[in-house]
């Protein structure tokens, strides 16, 4: 393959360091995942999971599990997210309401606004699509809410931000009640397999859930400050107590020891990141044959991956079949308009009768390219060339 989706861009040095951590024989996890929880982001309460759609679903359950949220509450999601967004509400019984996206491929603030009072949520889970959310996008969606709700007749939701494909992106997490990420081949941090569930730092609470819950329920992470369950000293006892209806979304000692080394990394691959969204923005701005116009470049995104919506839907399986010859991977932009997934049939939700119009558009029009660490600068440059040689 020419120009992959994702690529393996440890180095030898990083190949060498796992290997002398392996030689450790200490697998499960231990001390290097606390080590990342407590260097990932040192304003929040962190648990690493065994992914980012663990980490999706200890968010939720922690919710559940502290009473926060409960069985029939509704929540509001966009209709273009990964699968792994949703199934944790309808598991939990929770009701996703589902709202458009717009141009910038975020969720339409003022759809989502309507729909929120309408429907009365509880929730709102945000998805930083393709890492291009704006800056002030949180707290524009929390102004907009207060300013519809001036005379605070309604309690302000919850506010959750599945961040798998954004890690690095300028944002305000402090604005929000849970945030998750995602460190898979083909993202930002890659740990092989892992994940993050970060907590507001006021979500203590919930904190003490989510260990018990990522851990069988047992008790044995918690703390003498701990609101689930005071340690009774006897080391026997508490090492076999169970105190949540927990999973095993425990994450191995090797993803905690490579998230370290990603850290160290990640200013220098977010830098090489960045030059390869910038040069795309450049080489594909003002093209007649795009739907939609490609952003602008800003250092304060994190790029997961190139999105291109074409005007018709017969020259994208043109543009698709013509990379493909040259080696070149693309994929729809991530679920596509999830409504039109057939697992929708499987489960309860509220959707919106005037139809989807930008999400139905990036489902039949759209594809992406991928992004990671390595200068992209020329597979852009034959993307853009076969495009126009197709178009």
């Amino acid at each position: 393959m020419i120009y992959p989706l994702a690529k393996n861009c440890l180095s030898i040095e990083d190949i060498d360091a796992l290997k002398r951590f392996i030689g450790r024989g200490q697998f499960t996890m231990g001390i290097y995942v606390k080590k990342f929880e407590d260097e990932f982001d040192k304003a929040a309460y962190n648990v690493m999971t065994n992914s980012g759609s663990s980490a999706n679903l200890l968010l939720i359950a922690s919710f559940i599990s502290t009473g926060k949220l409960q069985a029939g509450d509704k929540v509001i999601v966009p209709a273009v997210s990964w699968s792994t967004t949703y199934f944790p509400l309808v598991q939990y019984g929770l009701i996703p309401v589902f709202v458009d996206i717009d141009h910038n491929f975020q969720i339409d603030v003022c759809e989502l606004v309507d729909a929120y009072f309408q429907h009365e949520a509880k929730a709102i889970f945000l998805v930083n699509l393709l890492g291009l959310m704006p800056t002030d996008f949180i707290s524009s969606v929390r102004k907009s809410i207060a300013n519809y709700n001036f005379r605070n007749v309604k309690k302000a939701p919850y506010i959750f931000l599945d961040n798998c494909e954004g890690y690095g992106s300028n944002l305000e997490y402090n604005l929000c009640d849970g945030v998750t990420h995602s460190f898979f081949f083909s993202h930002q941090l890659n740990t092989m397999e892992g994940g993050m569930l970060s907590l507001n730092g006021f979500r203590k609470t919930e904190f003490d859930h989510a260990k018990s819950l990522r851990a069988h329920g047992w008790v044995r992470e918690q703390d003498d400050n701990s609101s689930l369950y005071q340690p009774s000293g006897n080391t026997f006892q508490d090492s076999f107590t169970f105190a949540t209806v927990g999973y095993c979304l425990r994450p191995l000692e090797i993803s905690g020891y490579l998230g370290k080394i990603e850290l160290e990394k990640w200013p220098r691959t977010k830098k090489i990141r960045d030059t390869n969204h910038k040069h795309f923005c450049e080489t594909f701005k003002n093209k007649s044959y795009l739907l939609f116009s490609v952003l602008p470049f800003s250092e304060n995104t994190s790029c997961f991956a190139f999105p291109l919506v074409l005007k018709k839907s017969h020259d994208r399986n043109r543009v698709v079949q013509e990379l493909a010859k040259e080696g070149i991977d693309s994929r729809p932009i991530i679920g596509g308009n999830f409504l039109n997934q057939p697992v929708m049939r499987k489960f309860k939700h509220i959707s919106n009768a005037n139809g989807y119009e930008v999400a139905e558009t990036i489902d039949k029009k759209g594809f992406l390219i991928g992004n990671y660490g390595e200068d992209l600068k020329e597979k852009i440059n034959m993307v853009h060339d076969i495009i126009e040689k197709t178009l």
